[in-house]
């Protein structure tokens, strides 16, 4: 964690939060996190700064957009080890409460890149931020029943992404 950037995200991450009420607002902020969030991931050049940490941060809190995220992350050409180096740098600028689903999302990319030990102490921070965010103790009992990361990719292979982005 650096301490500096977490005080800048977290003064910042407040006045972002998802939209409550108006339905088509909300689905706009959606779209706009997902499209954050996957520009932010594949820019492997830059530093995550405060504002664009605190959107992405807190897209990954609404289901919908960290599930989009997610499924995006397992298609093919994108490298899961690439997209974990730009996570890690996000969960090093987390404020608590808004770790879990990043952290979460960072394991995931590690355990899809062949890093299951990596990915546990991505869960480990995790479940420290909210012990009980669900996602993380899923991808847990993966990570130590052995499945191979083949498993969540599978999981996701009869989902499109309209159904992750939308629900069922």
């Amino acid at each position: 964690p650096d301490s500096v950037r977490i005080a800048a995200v977290a003064a910042i991450a407040g006045d972002l939060q998802p939209p409550a009420g108006n339905r088509e607002v909300r689905e706009e902020w959606r779209d706009s996190a997902i499209d954050h969030l996957t520009t932010l991931t594949q820019d492997a050049d830059a530093a995550v700064g405060p504002h664009d940490g605190a959107a992405a941060l807190q897209g990954l809190t609404d289901v919908r957009v960290r599930d989009t995220f997610l499924w995006d992350m397992e298609q093919p050409g994108t490298d899961p080890r690439a997209v974990a180096d730009r996570l890690a740098d996000l969960v090093r600028c987390a404020p608590a409460g808004l770790v879990a689903p990043a952290a979460t999302a960072l394991a995931i990319a590690q355990w899809s890149g062949g890093d299951g030990a990596r990915a546990n102490v991505a869960l480990d921070r995790a479940t420290a931020d909210d012990p009980e965010y669900s996602l993380a103790h899923l991808v847990g009992t993966a990570l130590r029943s052995g499945l191979p990361p083949s498993a969540w990719a599978a999981s996701l292979a009869d989902l499109d992404r309209d159904t992750c982005r939308h629900g069922m």
